[in-house]
């Protein structure tokens, strides 16, 4: 099931005085000090914010963790940086805007209610396509597991006119009706581009995108820990 489960959502405060996020009776940070346990658990990951500029975060909560993770980016690469956020739930997108001041340009957060769905916003393909390092927030990703392991896990339709139903982007449209319908992302990819000496933006965005949704990872156990 890849639709987000009836969600109660209600905010509290920690002995600290931050504001937390509560989806389901779940408190997606430390309900003494938030800003310590992000501190602990960013540290942990102080050698993929090193190595990588661009990073990608499964959860949002009220970024307590994103916050830190910025400090570290900033010491390590300045201001040439990037933070993509997935979260699944709009509330909590909306209560994080809310109640913190983050204005940070180098952050942006998709959010859909459908993991499939993220993958018809153009920019967050892109940003994909870099390559980023992957940091999944431990409260959030066991709160939405089946979510994220979906979205981890998404392949791209098989024929273009499954393709084509599922975008938004009308320029992506309008590129993709140029090709049969029953013709297959693969076969579009591999013998009709290739064979295009002359490739255009949208004919690397497409390729760019077969390579990642078809590329497989070896199977192994997902572990977070905090």
């Amino acid at each position: 099931m890849n639709t987000l489960p009836v969600s109660t959502f209600e905010i509290k405060y920690s002995k600290t005085n931050h504001p937390i996020p509560v989806i389901n009776g779940v408190h997606l940070h430390s309900v003494y000090n938030p800003i310590k346990e992000a501190e602990t658990f960013i540290s942990k990951q102080e050698k993929i914010l090193k190595e990588k500029n661009h990073i990608l975060f499964l959860g949002l909560g009220f970024g307590h963790h994103i916050d830190q993770a910025i400090f570290l980016l900033r010491k390590f690469h300045g201001d040439n940086y990037q933070i993509v956020v997935i979260e699944p739930n709009l509330m909590t997108v909306e209560n994080y805007y809310r109640f913190t001041n983050q204005t940070d340009p180098n952050i942006k957060i998709f959010s859909h209610t459908l993991p499939e769905g993220l993958f018809q916003d153009r920019a967050l393909v892109h940003f994909l396509l870099k390559g980023p390092g992957i940091i999944p927030h431990p409260a959030s990703f066991n709160l939405y597991q089946q979510y994220f392991k979906a979205f981890m896990g998404h392949k791209a339709p098989k024929n273009i006119s499954s393709l084509v139903t599922s975008l938004k982007c009308q320029e992506l449209k309008n590129y993709l009706e140029r090709f049969p319908g029953e013709q297959t992302l693969e076969i579009l990819a591999n013998e009709t581009l290739v064979k295009n000496q002359e490739l255009g933006e949208l004919d690397f965005l497409l390729l760019g995108f077969y390579k990642m949704v078809s590329y497989k990872k070896p199977e192994r156990k997902t572990e977070v820990t905090a």
